[in-house]
Parts: structure tokens; C-alpha cells; sequence
């Protein structure tokens, strides 16, 4: 029987060795430098490098125990350690159990975010930057001081940016008609770029704009449905009424709205980013009344947006990420913005182009070049590979000044953004529909997916259910052929 290696050697990693016995397992592995040296149960904790060794002399199998695993695939896989498995967790396999096994502690933690949501809604996101301001404060305390998670349990990643609220509103979903915990996942990778890793992340029914990673996952999951959908801002409602929009626009007169890029690139790019802020107000203040700065949640603390304040930058925000009305207030100020200026490939470059808005794109090489030196992390180095680079060459020939007012060759970003994917209502429920009947199918059992795809399949094909059909089949990468 083929020997093993197990890679992590908390919870999930000692669960596994009861799994696969004693005699089967010949170490842990462990990028814990405090556990390297020491044993769990009889066996050995070893080093990435020690494993990379035992790999080759022994021709043994590497079992990924961690539930975020990611990092750890794309590091075996970039030293070509090809192979392993990914172990799945008796927590993580029922998915309907996941909440429950959360508990009261799980409610509570939702239930905080709740109240701190609701504070955020009755703040006037166009005037009240500073009261957000303090808010936010109080929210980055508690996450600092408590390690306090910035999602919530039941919706996840799904919750992001209001995402999946936006499209269950659209297609008239009601939690209750539905298993949540057989909803299927919405990405927030919603970028024109493509980012290595996401491959890894998802194994089941998945919502994303376009089908730019439909390959890459189906080369690793063949039955994971990826459903694209188109951007997710069309189906977001504004939170004004068109004569309220008509009033605000009196008030505000022509507006520039300015997105640049947040903190998850790292401070280090601000100082570079307070000389761009400098010259887009210098660009642009005689052209238009009011310049927009929307700034992400996390940063109205920052001094660069102090800086931008006293310039003369009207601040906003679309509120905390985990926000539902996130998505909402995102499209409003896309309404009330004749123009829109940003230096990324994210998400607002992505909504101003799903709602038509004239763009600007604003970088320089000086920019790019300290922001290549600064996101050098073994994890950075594996995200921002020369295939990142060249995709990002690619765009910044798309986006040059040349194509301010008109976007030429969209086809080209078509897989990312998806604008002829954008779905009816009832195929948006349809999606959900049939995310349910996967788990359904497979019993709630995770190991038992791939089964549940395939008698959903056949099921629709008895039915002739030509709808669902077509959905299902394209998100399998079948094509439009029935």
C-alpha cells in the first residue's frame, strides 16, 4: 500500500492519521517552524524540504490536510510534487452540518455584523464619510483585538460586496424557498485579470461573471458546475429612485469618480498612489464639479484620503464588504458618475464598463515597477508570475489613453466580464435550483458531488428540463449542444 505524508499536523492532519493508519503514514509535514522536529502520535514533524526529499526516495503520496489549502497545492504543484490529494475533513465534508456545527457561537458572530451593517445604513454614504470613518474604527478594532472574522457563516465568500444578495433579489429568492448551505458559491474574482490561484479554491456549483476560469477548474474538478452570469452590478439595484438621481446630480452637477487600488496590495504603494491623487485633481478639477473619491471600507483611516479630503475630494463609500446593500450603493454612485478613473483591472473598471461609463485609466511604470518590488512574499511570487505580468501588459494596451471614451475590442474581455452571459431572473433561480438538486442528489455528502452532478444531469435529461439542461451543461463546459 502506497505510504504517505501527511501536510499539516493540526486538527484536520491528526484526524487523517486515524484515516489512514499509523502503519500507512510515515510523517507530518508542517510549515510551522515552532512544530518541526517535535511528533504527533508516534510521527515525526519534518520541513517543506525534508518532505520534498522523502518525496523522491520514497515515491510515497502527500496528503493536503488543511482546509485552506490552496498555497499549499500551489507550492507542490510549482516544485512538481504531483502526487497528492487533498483530504477533506469529516466537519467539511456534510455541508449542511457546517452551520449547525458552528453553533451559538457562529449566530452570534453573524448577529454582530448584522448591528454593525445596520449602523452603517444609516449613515448617508454620499455625505457621512466621516461617521463611517468612525465606525469603521470601531470594526478594525475588534478584528485586531480579537482576530474577529470580517464574513459572515452562513453566506461566506457569497456575502462579499452584496454579490448574492443582489442576485437573489433579482430572481425573487427567498432564503426559505432553498437550502442555504446548498446555494452555490458567488466569486468575488470578478477582475480583469487571472489570477493562479483561484483554480484551487472552489469544487462545487460556482457563480462568476465570465467563464475565464471555467478550464483551469475543470482541470482539477470536471464536475464542478461554473456558472457565468455576467457582472454582478447588473443586477444590483440603486438605492435612489431616478427622480432622486435627477436631484442628486443638481447637487453634485458632473462628477469624476476616482477608484484606486485597496489596501490588499500592501500601504507601501500609497506614497505613490498621493502623487497620482495630486495630478488626476489637478487633470480633472476644472473639467468637473464634484471629484468622487470612493474609498474601500477598510482604508478611510488612511492619511492618503485625509490628504485627498483637504485637497478638495468629495469622499464616499460603498460600505463594509460583508455589507448586502454593498452592491447597491456601488451602482448609485456609478449612476450619479459621468466619468470614471481608475488604476486597476478590479471590480470598478469592471462595473464602469457593464454600465458604459466613459473610463479613464491612470497609471505609470514608476507605480508598477515599486509594486512589483513590494508583493515579493512566497505567496506573492506565486500569484504574480510572468503569465500575470504578460495579462497585465496585455490590459494596459486595452486601456491607454487612446481608449478613454470608447473601449475597443471588448470580444477580447469577454471571458472575464461576460456581458452576454447576463441571465433572466428565472434562469438566475434556475442556477440556484440546481445547485440544490447537485446536494441534494449527493445526499449533503461532498465525496458523493461528482455522483450528485451526474444523476442531476440525467434527471434533467428524462425530464427534458431544456432549460436547467442547457445551465448545467454549459457550466460543465458542454457548450450550448443539448
Amino acid at each position: 500500500m502506497e505510504k504517505v505524508v501527511l501536510f499539516g499536523s493540526g486538527q484536520n492532519g491528526r484526524e487523517a492519521l486515524g484515516i489512514y493508519g499509523a502503519d500507512r503514514v510515515l510523517c507530518f509535514c508542517d510549515n510551522n517552524p515552532g512544530l518541526i522536529g517535535t511528533s504527533i502520535d508516534g510521527k515525526a514533524v519534518i520541513s517543506y524540504d525534508e518532505m520534498k526529499q522523502k518525496y523522491q526516495e520514497d515515491h510515497c503520496k502527500v496528503v493536503v490536510t488543511p482546509t485552506n489549502n490552496y498555497e499549499i497545492i500551489m507550492r507542490l504543484e510549482a516544485d512538481h510534487i504531483e502526487n497528492y490529494e487533498e483530504y477533506i475533513s469529516i466537519k467539511e465534508r456534510y455541508v449542511k452540518n457546517k452551520q449547525s456545527l458552528c453553533g451559538t457561537e457562529a449566530q452570534q458572530h453573524d448577529a454582530q455584523l448584522d448591528d454593525y451593517v445596520e449602523r452603517a445604513r444609516k449613515i448617508d454614504f454620499l455625505e457621512g464619510a466621516e461617521e463611517f470613518r468612525v465606525l469603521v474604527n470601531e470594526v478594525l478594532d475588534k478584528y485586531k483585538k480579537e482576530n474577529f472574522i470580517l464574513a459572515h457563516y452562513k453566506y461566506g465568500e457569497s456575502g462579499f460586496y452584496g454579490n448574492i444578495h443582489a442576485l437573489m433579489d433579482f430572481a425573487g429568492i427567498d432564503q426559505k424557498d432553498m437550502e442555504l448551505a446548498y446555494f452555490p458559491i458567488v466569486s468575488h474574482h470578478d477582475t480583469i485579470m487571472e489570477f493562479p490561484h483561484v483554480k484551487y479554491l472552489y469544487n462545487t456549483a460556482t457563480i462568476f461573471p465570465g467563464c475565464n476560469y471555467r478550464n483551469s477548474i475543470h482541470e482539477r474538478k470536471p464536475w464542478a458546475p461554473i456558472f457565468a452570469v455576467g457582472p454582478y452590478i447588473s443586477y444590483a439595484k440603486s438605492l435612489y429612485s431616478e427622480q432622486q438621481i435627477i436631484e442628486l446630480k443638481r447637487k453634485y452637477g458632473r462628477i469624476a469618480s476616482v477608484y484606486l487600488l485597496h489596501t490588499c496590495e500592501g500601504e507601501n504603494n500609497k506614497g505613490l498612489q498621493r502623487v497620482l491623487l495630486d495630478q488626476i485633481y489637478e487633470d480633472y478639477k476644472k473639467q468637473y464639479d464634484t471629484l468622487f473619491l470612493s474609498v474601500y471600507w477598510s482604508e478611510m483611516d488612511a492619511e492618503l484620503y485625509t490628504h485627498a479630503k483637504k485637497m478638495g475630494f468629495h469622499i464616499v463609500s460603498a460600505g463594509f464588504r460583508f455589507d448586502s446593500d454593498f452592491a447597491r450603493r456601488l451602482r448609485t454612485i456609478f449612476e450619479l458618475s459621468d466619468l470614471i478613473i481608475t488604476d486597476s483591472y478590479a471590480t470598478p473598471l469592471t462595473c464602469a464598463i457593464a454600465m458604459n461609463k466613459p473610463i479613464d485609466f491612470t497609471t505609470d511604470k514608476t507605480e508598477m515597477d515599486q509594486f512589483d518590488v513590494t508583493t515579493q512574499s512566497s505567496m506573492r511570487k506565486l500569484i504574480y508570475t510572468e503569465e500575470y505580468f504578460q495579462q497585465e501588459h496585455f490590459c494596459n494596451s486595452m486601456f491607454s489613453n487612446s481608449s478613454r471614451d470608447s473601449l475597443k475590442h471588448l470580444d477580447k474581455l469577454e471571458c472575464y466580464l461576460g456581458l452576454r452571459q447576463v441571465k433572466r431572473a428565472d434562469e438566475i433561480r434556475a442556477i440556484f435550483e440546481i445547485s440544490n438538486q447537485i446536494w441534494e442528489a449527493a445526499d449533503g455528502d461532498l465525496l458523493r458531488y461528482d455522483h450528485g452532478v451526474q444523476k442531476t444531469l440525467k434527471v434533467l435529461e428524462e425530464k427534458n428540463d431544456i432549460m436547467r439542461l442547457r445551465l448545467l451543461r454549459e457550466a460543465l463546459g458542454y457548450g450550448n449542444n443539448l
